[in-house]
């Protein structure tokens, strides 16, 4: 699974414990300090992540909500690529941060709030949101299996009422032989 990870640079060292827990379970995770090379375009290189990430993990804290700063740019490129951030976005409250100045799309859905680790608590909801996109994709998967199902069941039911009907003037029979012609 591909994750991209925001952060202010004010949580810099708590958003590299959250990676390194997540990296730990097999994840793959943008971690801007570790995969932007100096020199290389900075937003081309994010746009570019944010494109190819399955899941968004956004740490809340005052700086990175404030007005002009980058997490909210790519919280942007977030929205645009997912609409609904269910099971796409999750927030994580680094800092108390009051919720009027949280943007209303991370509002749309439950915000983490760790009471212990921040990295284990995150990477736990990570993986319950994970499991639960993968149930919703397989009863999506399901369905036109049963509407087939239920389709057949309407079908052979029909045939069974009706069938007897028709079948009785497939049979029709004649007493037409055995008249006998006046000779």
């Amino acid at each position: 699974m591909r994750i991209f990870l925001s952060f202010p640079s004010e949580l810099e060292s708590q958003a590299d414990s959250i990676a390194q827990f997540l990296r730990n379970c097999d994840h793959d995770v943008f971690f801007s300090h570790d995969d932007l090379p100096p020199g290389d375009s900075f937003d081309a290189r994010v746009e570019k992540a944010i494109e190819s990430s399955d899941f968004m993990v956004f740490l809340i804290s005052p700086e990175s909500v404030t007005r002009g700063r980058y997490t909210l740019s790519e919280l942007a490129l977030a929205r645009n690529k997912w609409p609904n951030p269910s099971n796409r976005v999750l927030p994580v409250m680094m800092a108390p941060t009051p919720l009027d100045q949280v943007p209303t799309y991370l509002k749309a859905v439950t915000i983490l709030e760790p009471q212990g680790s921040a990295a284990a608590e995150t990477r736990a909801a990570v993986d319950r949101m994970l499991e639960a996109k993968s149930e919703q994709s397989r009863d999506r998967s399901i369905l036109p299996f049963a509407v087939l199902s239920l389709a057949s069941a309407i079908l052979c039911s029909l045939v069974a009422t009706y069938a007897l009907n028709v079948l009785q003037y497939s049979f029709v029979v004649s007493d037409a032989g055995a008249r006998s012609c006046p000779a």
